[in-house]
């Protein structure tokens, strides 16, 4: 094999280790940090409370998505691990969901014939935060329409 043929191999080998090695080290830098942890083990009368925050909001009515919409949550324990999670959208939306959380579970989850409501709890410190999605929708036939749908994050 000719040396000049050597080179452009090398040269295209060092080149490609280098695009890895970059590649590499890009894909594992955190862009912020988040010191918020999963709350696993946080007491229901530690989450309960009045959370505030925004959100996306869509509606049928309006095909646009309102970005940064105001968002509240109040999750109020009713009883053992049931709650009663009322979420708002200024003007627009309110839908009151009855939910069941599992001993040591950070999600709150459920999913109705005609709702469905997933919460995710964090806490850092003594501040908590929820990331979550409510929908509400119903079906026609055999197909199934969004009406109202507002994912967020909010907190107390």
């Amino acid at each position: 094999m000719p040396q000049n043929s050597l080179m452009k191999i090398s040269t295209v080998l060092a080149l490609t280790f280098f695009v890895l090695i970059v590649l590499v080290s890009e894909s594992c830098k955190k862009d912020e940090v988040d010191d918020y942890l999963v709350c696993g083990n946080c007491s229901n009368s530690e989450i309960s409370g009045i959370y505030t925050g925004n959100g996306q909001y869509y509606t049928d009515d309006d095909p646009e998505v309102t970005e940064n919409a105001d968002v509240k949550l109040n999750l109020n324990n009713l009883e053992n691990n049931l709650f009663e999670a009322k979420v708002e959208v200024l003007d627009k939306f309110s839908k009151t969901y009855f939910v069941q959380k599992e001993e040591g579970s950070a999600a709150i989850t459920i999913s109705g014939t005609n709702e469905s409501i997933n919460l995710t709890i964090y806490k850092k410190n003594n501040e908590y935060r929820i990331n979550g999605t409510a929908k509400v929708y119903h079906t026609q036939g055999d197909s199934l329409f969004l009406d109202h749908s507002v994912s967020f994050t909010v907190f107390k």
